[in-house]
Formats: structure tokens, C-alpha cells, sequence
């Protein structure tokens, strides 16, 4: 476990993040709880990221950012998954 001296070096060097980096990261962890989950983790609906951008009063140039780094994220998880799903496949792990 780290200690508070070990995450307080972490964060010192951590770069400062603008707004439009915290607002990503907010839509994106507001987000996951919109999830449709069955057999596999699903793609966040994109109404309910048009719903958030509005939520928030985002404007048109705002929203479209949001609405790309939300797909890029959700693209990039969906291939992490799979590639550990492959990966417990051919290794028979579970």
C-alpha cells in the first residue's frame, strides 16, 4: 500500500489538468454507470452522453469533445477486454 509521502511525490509530478480534461473525465466516470451489461461489458449509450452534455449546458464544440474522448475511451476498453479475454483463452485461465 502506499504511503501519503509515496502519493503526494505522485501527484507533485502529475501535470495540471484544464477544464476540458476534467470535465472528460467526470462525463467519463458518470458515464460507466450507463453501461448495458450482459454477457460482455457494452458501449455507453451515446444519447445518454448527449444527455450529460446537456446536463452540464455544454456548448456545441464542448459537447463534441466530450462526445469523441467518451468514444475513444470506450473503444479503448473494448479492445483491453478483449485482449484479456483472448489471452484467458489460450492460456484456459478464467
Amino acid at each position: 500500500m502506499l504511503k501519503q509521502r509515496d502519493l503526494d511525490a505522485i501527484y507533485a509530478t502529475e501535470p495540471e489538468h484544464g477544464y476540458a480534461v476534467v470535465m472528460c473525465i467526470r462525463a467519463w466516470r458518470e458515464l460507466n454507470t450507463c453501461r448495458p451489461i450482459g454477457m460482455a461489458m457494452g458501449w455507453i449509450p451515446i444519447r445518454d452522453v448527449w444527455a450529460w452534455c446537456d446536463r452540464h449546458e455544454l456548448d456545441g464544440a464542448a459537447s463534441s469533445m466530450v462526445e469523441s474522448v467518451i468514444m475513444q475511451l470506450d473503444q479503448d476498453r473494448a479492445e483491453r477486454d478483449a485482449a484479456k479475454r483472448a489471452l484467458e483463452t489460450a492460456t484456459g485461465a478464467r
